[in-house]
């Protein structure tokens, strides 16, 4: 039984170690080739800074009636906006724009080419040879929903997503937050597309628990294939024959003739 069990041990740790080599090749290779690129979002919380060679500055314009939302203006070059604050300010001391980051967000935004890690993105912008874009996402949410609810309704969410281009224009979008599918499988229009930068953008605004479940698995368990069972079985028949092993104790010997006993019984 011993003997079974090493010979089983030595063949499970084997197969183990084949099929875990194999299954880490199959996760490189698809997060190498088959997961899509996904951007990479830089915050900034700086209220004046310079992208592509124009100053960008926001100001902070309170209404005339305290008790009524302000306005956050934001001005590129000779292009401006006006967005209406869309949640009560309750860190007024902070000076950047980290006091309106429960519903704005500015990013400087890198969209790596596939197979690369957001620091070489970072790196071969630093060296001119891939570019950033500037986007700025302010969500809304239900109109008339205090702080309480808006976070519940945040299926009604809209937000209002402007890109600073290179050009020093401010280009502005609305969408809404995603929701079920038309009858024809089709997105509804005005709704976020999953795998478009302006739906990573929208939900990397939001807590972790207020993002929409992705519809596109991009589990690179999918591509595991015959490895992961394989590992599996082979794990537990190596744990079974080290049990087995371990409790099946050395082999019986018959104990050897005492020469001197011998001797004397003689």
């Amino acid at each position: 039984m011993r003997l079974a069990a090493i010979v089983v041990l030595c063949l499970s740790a084997a197969a183990f170690g084949v099929a875990g080599w194999f299954m880490v090749q199959r996760v490189v290779e698809y997060n190498r080739t088959d997961l899509p690129a996904r951007p990479y979002f830089h915050p900034v919380d700086r209220p004046e800074f310079e992208f592509a060679g124009t100053r960008v500055i926001f100001t902070h314009e309170s209404a005339e009636d305290a008790a009524l939302p302000g306005t956050v203006v934001i001005r590129f070059g000779q292009d401006e906006v006006r967005v209406r604050e869309q949640v009560a300010n309750l860190i007024d001391p902070v000076p950047d724009l980290r006091r309106f980051e429960e519903w704005l967000r500015v990013y400087r935004m890198i969209i790596p080419p596939r197979g690369t890690t957001p620091q070489q993105a970072l790196d071969a912008v630093e060296r001119d040879e891939l570019d950033d874009r500037l986007v700025i996402v302010a969500v809304r949410p239900p109109a008339g929903a205090d702080d309480a609810w808006g976070r519940v309704w945040v299926e009604q969410y809209q937000f209002d997503i402007h890109e600073l281009t290179e050009d020093g224009r401010i280009v502005s979008e609305r969408w809404r937050y995603p929701g079920d599918l038309n009858e024809d499988g089709t997105v509804p229009e005005g709704e976020l597309i999953e795998g478009t930068w302006q739906y990573d953008a929208a939900m990397q605004s939001l807590p972790p628990i207020q993002r929409a479940e992705p519809e596109v698995s991009q589990n690179a368990s999918l591509a595991l294939g015959w490895t992961f069972p394989v590992a599996g079985v082979a794990a537990l028949t190596l744990m079974g024959s080290l049990v087995l092993f371990l409790i099946s104790g050395p082999p019986n010997r018959e104990p050897e003739p005492v020469s001197g006993a011998s001797s004397s019984a003689a």
